[in-house]
């Protein structure tokens, strides 16, 4: 999609913030930078990265595009998913992850990552159910076989 119509999409939704995870945001650095350029040029919104690298590794490559897309945003959470490292905890998928403020915006809210149980909530629009949040195996088995019995 081209960047000024998902730009144009995401303001109309009146978001406050956008999330970016996989693919690998940073492989993408230069079309994400143009979006949260369009973006922030028209509203002030909170960006939140979820990267494989860590900061330490997007620091040494040196890219600019990458520099760039990283000096937009507000909060990172960094490093790989390993499943050995999955400990069941809220907004990050494994205990190796951290959670970086690199501007004041959501300072605060770092604390909360991996603080509790992690949730998954579900949302019904029309013939479609989306699930936001990273269920655990079981809870995932469960869905599966719901869903399986549906069909």
């Amino acid at each position: 999609m081209d960047t000024r119509d998902l730009a144009a999409m995401i303001l109309r939704s009146g978001r406050e913030g956008i999330t970016i995870s996989g693919g690998e945001p940073f492989l993408q650095a230069a079309g994400l930078s143009e979006l949260i350029g369009l973006l922030k040029a028209q509203r002030d919104i909170g960006i939140i990265v979820y990267t494989g690298f860590t900061i330490e590794e997007i620091r040494e490559k040196n890219d600019p595009d990458m520099n760039r897309f990283l000096d937009q945003i507000d909060l990172l959470i960094d490093g790989p998913y390993i499943e050995e490292k999955n400990d069941g905890r809220n907004l990050r998928g494994s205990s190796n992850q951290r959670a970086i403020a690199l501007t004041e915006r959501y300072e605060k809210n770092v604390p909360d990552y991996g603080s509790r149980k992690a949730e998954i909530e579900l949302f019904v629009k029309e013939d479609k159910v989306v699930l936001v949040g990273v269920p655990d195996e079981k809870t995932l088995a469960r869905f599966q076989h719901a869903f399986e019995e549906e069909t």
